[in-house]
């Protein structure tokens, strides 16, 4: 009888403790430090900023670091808990990782569209220069004329030599000051384009 009464306890102990055991090993799992979904996490961020998104797409990127932040606050918030669950902190480091990605893919189209920008711009400041070289060509030659022409003429040259420089900025990845260079030289070339058809006009209203 005494045999038979401790088999079931021993029966029952070992039933009671197989329902028990998954419950502590999903318990120990949550207890560890999410060390996997931290680094993939602060990658993905470290990723996006080396593509320039804090250049090129800077208030989704603050929310990027905002969010990583605030993940890692929850991390270290359970962390000082006796009882420990990531569980919520994971999630909120995938969708860290997740935002990240997005924040990189959109920084790559917003630097494609800025060296199409580029060059776009130079493709039109060559074009200025083009007609402005004719427009010279047109334009009364007195003295006053003349001089005021080669100084016209020394201003296309620095131009020339500003595309020069902007292409080599574009092709260095250097996108922001290519765009710069690239603006400044089209005001400059319209700004100069105005003139001579102001004094080409003139000329030959005057010839009539």
């Amino acid at each position: 009888m005494a045999d038979k009464l401790g088999n079931h306890i021993m029966k029952t102990n070992i039933l009671i403790l197989s329902a028990i055991i998954p419950g502590i090993l999903v318990l120990t799992s949550c207890q560890e430090l999410p060390k996997e979904a931290i680094d993939k996490a602060s990658a993905a961020v470290e990723n996006a900023k080396t593509s320039g998104a804090e250049m090129y797409d800077a208030e989704n990127y603050q929310l990027l670091e905002d969010s990583l932040k605030n993940a890692m606050t929850s991390v270290d918030a359970e962390s000082g808990k006796f009882f420990k669950d990531y569980q919520n902190a994971i999630k909120n480091l995938e969708g860290v990782s997740s935002f990240a990605t997005t924040v990189t893919t959109n920084v790559e189209v917003k630097k494609e569209e800025v060296k199409a920008k580029v060059t776009a711009t130079i493709n039109e400041v060559k074009a200025l220069i083009a007609e402005n070289q004719q427009l010279i060509t047109e334009a009364p030659k007195g003295k006053e004329g003349t001089t005021a022409l080669l100084a016209m003429k020394g201003e296309l040259s620095v131009l020339e030599s500003t595309l020069t420089e902007t292409n080599t900025l574009l092709e260095q990845g250097q996108l922001q000051p290519s765009l710069e260079k690239a603006t400044v030289a089209k005001d400059k070339a319209t700004t100069l384009n105005t003139e001579l058809k102001d004094i080409t006009s003139k000329y030959k209203s005057a010839k009539k």
